[in-house]
């Protein structure tokens, strides 16, 4: 029983790290990607374009480089931009906050280092009911 709850903390660790990863990935070619349709529509230099679409994504709203151009593809690109943008910085914001809490979660109570006597001098793991519903306990004991 012990080997299979590490499996599946490994699995379960895993599968958050690699969603982070992917997550990350996609949000910075997504970035990119802004930053090279600005730079060719508003002839912004890279830094200016990064710092709009960062501005953009997270609706920090500064406006970025002055003037802003008055064409219709500029507004439809950022309306668009904007919205996918929103949707990618909550999915990586829940993707890190998982990610932090397996990781405090795991300092807390590896499932191999749990362990306590049961009084016969065999050690068992200590089980409870955990607020994530992993099954290790939060508190050391």
């Amino acid at each position: 029983a012990l080997e299979d709850q590490e499996i599946a903390w490994k699995a379960r660790y895993a599968a958050t790290r690699w969603s982070f990863i992917l997550s990350s990935l996609c949000m910075i070619i997504y970035l990119w990607l802004g930053c090279m349709f600005y730079r060719s529509e508003a002839g912004w230099s890279v830094p200016d374009a990064l710092l709009f679409t960062v501005y953009t994504c997270t609706t920090v709203g500064y406006g970025g480089p002055q003037p802003l151009p008055n064409t219709a593809a500029f507004h439809a690109f950022t309306s668009v931009y904007f919205l996918v943008g929103i949707s990618g910085v909550t999915v990586l914001g829940a993707h890190t906050y998982q990610l932090v809490m397996l990781e405090a979660t795991r300092m807390r109570s590896s499932p191999l280092q749990r362990r306590r006597g049961n009084g016969n001098g065999n050690r068992t793991l200590s089980r409870s009911s955990s607020i994530d519903g992993d099954g290790f306990d939060q508190e050391g004991d």
